[in-house]
């Protein structure tokens, strides 16, 4: 018979002792940074330790409760932890706060934008209605108006002015017209010793004369710019004044004497545009602008320069380039010389001026409009460059207003008019007395819409 074997016997302090050193090398080993309870690593241990009897069953069980307290360390798992940390670390916050506050601050930045382009949208638009207000409140006096009496038996008047029968045919009073009287001032004959100009001398007669006088229409029912050349020599009634400003009575004289009895500036230029509405029976004129010689050769150039065909020879002069019949370009005072220098022997040599005068306003009008259509703010630095040498009623909000109506309009080859009638002499002046009939013609045919 075979004899029973018996199991080994457990020694307690050796056991203890083991467990001990099993211990100390799981918590040498272990990794504190996470912690897994894993069964399956409670069975790897347990596999270790399997054995006979029930000691080891009892070591199975604590080698499992150690397990889900304690792991083994992986020796890159403690690198990879502290990549993953410091990515967490370093990855940027969403702030929805910020986004949020960055949003908020465009939407403001954007309003004030907006509400700047409102104001000055608007203040542009209150301008250019002050400046077309300014202009279009010139109508028709009714004391004023005259009839020739050559032709009064053909003229019949209504609606104070608005209306005229003539020879049959109505005509309607067209009251989308703006008229500006352009005046070139000669104050030659008040200059002092340096020949500097000088203005509001005491002296009756020393302060200039309106040598050339343009009466500027716009047209804005026809979309259309025209003008009426008024010679300086026209005989009509003007207002004489003493020293102290004191009416004293009318005189028929040469128009262009007008401005000489005034102060030389605003005075001058209302005693002007008075006498001009009388001679067009009634007329409204709605600003004026007096411009001294002075300025025309810095207007030239601020348009880059003017071409001309040479009218008539003007080659003895200063400039032998002025040539009968060649094309010019005006540049300085070149442009002066052309529109200013006359004849003085000769009884039409204001004629001839005149003629010279209307090619070159031509010329230069077409060049300038051209510019401003191009760039609206050029009228201002025309504006700008004439002010020195100008006395005028109309300002910025004109300006503006003008600029931005008449650039699309058109100017025609025959858009300045000149005034039917004779030149005589008068003495040693020449004396222009217009054709009535034709000068009231082109009245109705410039104010007046046939209907």
């Amino acid at each position: 018979m075979f004899e029973k074997k018996k199991d080994p016997e457990i020694n307690p302090v050796v056991e203890a002792e083991s467990l001990n050193e099993e211990l100390h090398a799981a918590l040498n080993g272990a990794d504190f940074s996470e912690k897994k309870t894993s069964d399956d690593s409670g069975s790897a241990d347990c596999e270790s330790y399997r054995g006979s009897g029930s000691s080891h069953h009892h070591r199975h069980h604590s080698s499992r409760n150690r397990s889900e307290t304690w792991q083994p360390s992986d020796p890159n798992k403690a690198v990879r932890t502290e990549l993953s940390e410091s990515k967490v670390k370093n990855r940027p916050k969403k702030s929805y706060g910020r986004r949020t506050n960055g949003l908020t601050v465009l939407l403001r930045v954007l309003a004030v934008l907006v509400a700047i382009m409102t104001v000055l949208v608007l203040t542009f638009a209150a301008i250019r209605w002050s400046g077309g207000r300014s202009l279009s409140s010139g109508e028709i006096a009714s004391e004023m108006i005259t009839i020739p009496d050559t032709i009064k038996q053909d003229v019949e008047i209504k609606d104070e002015g608005r209306t005229v029968i003539y020879k049959g045919e109505k005509y309607i009073y067209n009251e989308d017209i703006i008229t500006i009287l352009f005046m070139g001032v000669d104050k030659s004959l008040g200059r002092n010793e340096e020949g500097e100009a000088e203005t509001g001398h005491s002296e009756i007669g020393t302060n200039g004369q309106a040598d050339t006088l343009v009466l500027g229409i716009i047209d804005k029912k026809n979309e259309k710019i025209s003008f009426i050349n008024v010679s300086r020599d026209t005989m009509t009634d003007i207002d004489i004044y003493n020293v102290n400003n004191e009416f004293l009575r009318n005189e028929k004289r040469q128009i262009c004497l007008q401005y000489a009895y005034g102060d030389g500036r605003e005075k001058s230029c209302e005693y002007v545009v008075n006498a001009l509405k009388r001679y067009l029976y009634g007329m409204p004129i709605n600003a004026y602008a007096a411009i001294d010689y002075d300025a025309i050769a810095v207007l030239n150039d601020a348009v880059g320069g003017v071409e001309v065909n040479v009218l008539e020879d003007l080659s003895s002069g200063p400039y032998a380039e002025l040539v009968k019949g060649q094309n010019v370009t005006l540049v300085g005072n070149m442009a002066e010389y052309y529109c200013r220098t006359r004849d003085s022997y000769s009884v039409d040599a204001n004629n001839y001026r005149m003629a010279r005068q209307k090619q070159y306003l031509m010329a230069f009008m077409q060049k300038a409009l051209g510019l401003v259509r191009g760039d609206l703010g050029f009228s201002l630095e025309l504006y700008n460059t004439a002010s020195p040498y100008m006395v005028t009623d109309i300002g910025v909000s004109e300006v503006t207003y003008l600029a931005t109506t008449v650039t699309g309009y058109g100017i025609e080859l025959d858009a300045i008019k000149s005034i039917p009638g004779e030149v005589v002499e008068d003495g040693e002046n020449a004396a222009f007395y217009a054709d009535e009939m034709a000068l009231y013609e082109l009245i109705l045919n410039t104010f007046y819409n046939k209907a």
